[in-house]
């Protein structure tokens, strides 16, 4: 339930913010934890 919901809000915000470094910054955590988490859900 909780991988269904990361991988949705990582989707939303992957169209909104387009690079892992914004993403990064808008979700206050670090870039290489945003690729890690974007490769694990094959977005």
């Amino acid at each position: 339930m909780m991988d269904a919901y990361e991988r949705s809000i990582l989707k939303r915000y992957k169209r909104q913010y387009k690079t892992t470094q914004r993403i990064s910054e808008a979700l206050h955590c670090s870039q290489p934890t945003i690729s890690r988490k974007l490769k694990k859900y094959g977005l």
